[in-house]
């Protein structure tokens, strides 16, 4: 027991000593990670929503509704809202991820809008939307809280009346994940990007064996609400890792 707790105490020091520090903004690690993935994630096809999720999803954006995923990817999250025969709109910052999405959609026999689209240039994005899901994880890829905040604004903008917005973040758990955070950002305090407690970073696998690094942000569900109502939104409800948001003044 005391050998396990020790290891467990060298690896979690490990990771903090290995807390990058962000001279450059820190979304920019996100898009990296994920262009070096574009094959892994073609061939997987693989979904991380629910049986309740996709049913929060096919509630609030019914057959033929207008559906917004961001961060699709290579598409395996559009597929069974399309089979719904809702009007999906497939949203990522690459290209490669798009192109790939095109192949699959093409393979499964659905339709779906692609565009190319940068969360950070989300007002390029016309039209209205019944539901609007972000991927797993994408709401705390995005580094700077008043950031997030302006993105769901933004999105409240695209939304119609009554319509939901439904995205997951990654929660502490416990004191130890609360304490990683503020050591790694008041040991980088005087870098290029300040960052805020609570911002973290992710391993991976690069294509050429080494281990890569991206940013990840770590909240409480509380912050999560508090930054969902700050965009405006005054329904909030939370279903684990998920957060289903109501469009604001719609009730």
């Amino acid at each position: 027991m005391v050998r396990v707790r020790t290891g467990g105490a060298r690896f979690a020091w490990r990771r903090l000593e290995s807390a990058p520090a962000w001279d450059r903004d820190p979304n920019d690690s996100v898009l990296e990670k994920y262009r070096s993935q574009v094959a892994g994630y073609r061939e997987a096809r693989s979904i991380n929503l629910g049986p309740k999720h996709l049913a929060a999803i096919a509630r609030h954006a019914p057959s033929g509704g207008a559906l917004l995923v961001l961060g699709c990817g290579a598409g395996a999250e559009l597929m069974h809202p399309a089979r719904l025969d809702c009007r999906v709109t497939g949203v990522d910052a690459l290209p490669e991820m798009i192109e790939a999405a095109r192949h699959v959609a093409s393979a499964a026999g659905v339709t779906a809008r692609l565009e190319v689209i940068d969360l950070r240039c989300i007002d390029a994005l016309g039209g209205r939307y019944h539901a609007v899901y972000l991927t797993p994880l994408l709401y705390p890829f995005v580094a700077g809280r008043e950031r997030r905040v302006t993105l769901l604004g933004r999105l409240a903008a695209r939304l119609e009346p009554g319509g939901r917005l439904l995205f997951s973040a990654s929660i502490h758990r416990g004191i130890w994940s609360r304490l990683q955070t503020r050591l790694a950002v008041r040991r980088h305090s005087q870098t290029t990007w300040p960052g805020e407690e609570g911002d973290w970073y992710t391993w991976y696998l690069t294509p050429h064996g080494t281990i890569g690094r991206s940013f990840l942000r770590r909240f409480s569900a509380g912050e999560v609400i508090a930054e969902a109502r700050k965009a405006g939104f005054g329904s909030v409800t939370r279903r684990g890792s998920h957060f289903l948001v109501t469009n604001p003044g719609t009730g």
